[in-house]
């Protein structure tokens, strides 16, 4: 660590319904960060504010969303034998058991955020973590079955070779500019969208993740009644 910073706090997200990450924040430019989120979350609630009174009732359902992505955006499946697919696939699926049947992982169901933020008390609870995703992982199948899939839509790379890679063997446009992943459930009505990319790449996949949302959609009840589908919506419409 260098010279003059100091953890100022430790942040877990997550741990009582899914899977944990800790985060360490830096004492160094915490008053400039807060202002920076104030002035963030302000316009974020002027955009939400703006989508809910929008939004109206146009439902889908998840196979109509796969077969969108596919024909709109040439989106492919991930194999489920591919180590993505098998994180993302075990993550998702120890949050649905803590949230639909936690009595499968007994008493790890019921882990707290360690009251002590050191070393020592970290370090423990990042053991009972693993212990209790392990434990999911050996939850068979037909006890806690899902319907998953993940697909990919790649934003093909424009920009010219470059000269030294023209006589490659490796084809000088395979390279991509960014990459959109769509987690798809269908059991428990679950649709995730992230990308990544240069800032050129990310604001073209932002807009693709939104209109894969929107195709989604939601019910009329889903707006009457504030539910998650609902949440997911408008949160995903509100983003930059």
């Amino acid at each position: 660590m260098k010279k003059g910073r100091s953890v100022k706090a430790v942040s877990i997200i997550g741990g009582a319904d899914g899977p944990t990450s800790i985060f360490f924040a830096s004492r160094n430019g915490s008053r400039k960060r807060r202002i920076k989120e104030q002035v963030r979350g302000y316009f974020y609630r002027r955009r939400r504010k703006k989508v809910e009174a929008k939004i109206t009732a146009a439902p889908h359902t998840l196979d109509q969303v796969c077969r969108y992505i596919v024909r709109a955006y040439q989106a492919e499946e991930v194999a489920a034998d591919e180590r993505r697919y098998q994180e993302e696939y075990h993550s998702l699926r120890e949050s649905l058991i803590l949230k639909h049947q936690p009595e499968l992982l007994g008493e790890k169901a019921k882990m707290q955020n360690p009251r002590v933020m050191d070393e020592e008390g970290l370090i423990a609870f990042w053991k009972e973590m693993e212990e209790r995703s392990r434990l999911a992982r050996e939850i068979k199948e037909g006890v806690f079955p899902l319907d998953f899939h993940i697909y990919q839509i790649t934003l093909p790379d424009q920009r010219p070779p470059k000269r030294k890679k023209i006589f490659s063997r490796k084809a000088a446009y395979d390279s991509s500019a960014g990459n959109l992943c769509v987690v798809i459930e269908k059991r428990y009505g679950i649709l995730s969208c992230s990308y990544s990319g240069d800032k050129k790449s990310r604001k073209a996949l932002a807009k693709i993740s939104r209109r894969i949302y929107l195709c989604y959609g939601v019910f009329k009840e889903d707006i009457e009644q504030k539910t998650e589908r609902y949440q997911t919506l408008v949160a995903a419409l509100s983003s930059d």
